[in-house]
C-alpha cells in the first residue's frame, strides 16, 4: 500500500517495522485475553518488564531515537553514500527501528 502511494523508502521501512513491532504486542494480548489471562493484570506486568527491559536496552533505544530523528529532519534516504569518520565510504541500505546483528 506504501509503494502505491508512493511513500519515501526509507519511512516505509521504518513504518512497516514500526508497526510489524506494533502488530505483535496487540496479537499478545488478544491471545493472553482469549485464553483466559486477565489483560489488565498483564498489561501491568508487561508494563513493567517493558521498564526494566528499557533501562537494559538504552543504547539500543538510542539508535532508535537516531533512526526517528534521521526520519524526521531526512538528513539521509535510502540510497545516499556517505564517508565514515576512516574514510570508508557506504550507503545507506535502509533505516530500521533497532539495529540487526
Amino acid at each position: 500500500m506504501m509503494v502505491n502511494q508512493n511513500f519515501d523508502a526509507t519511512v516505509r521501512t521504518f513504518l512497516s517495522s514500526l508497526i510489524g513491532v506494533g502488530l505483535k504486542i496487540i496479537l499478545l494480548l488478544s491471545v493472553a485475553s482469549q485464553v483466559g489471562i486477565q489483560t489488565t493484570s498483564f498489561i501491568a506486568v508487561f508494563s513493567a518488564m517493558t521498564f526494566a527491559i528499557g533501562l537494559a536496552l538504552q543504547g539500543s533505544l538510542g539508535y532508535f531515537a537516531s533512526g526517528v530523528l534521521l526520519l524526521v529532519f531526512k538528513s539521509y534516504k535510502v540510497g545516499d553514500v556517505i564517508e565514515l569518520a576512516g574514510g570508508k565510504r557506504v550507503t545507506v541500505l535502509e533505516i530500521q527501528v533497532l539495529i540487526r546483528s
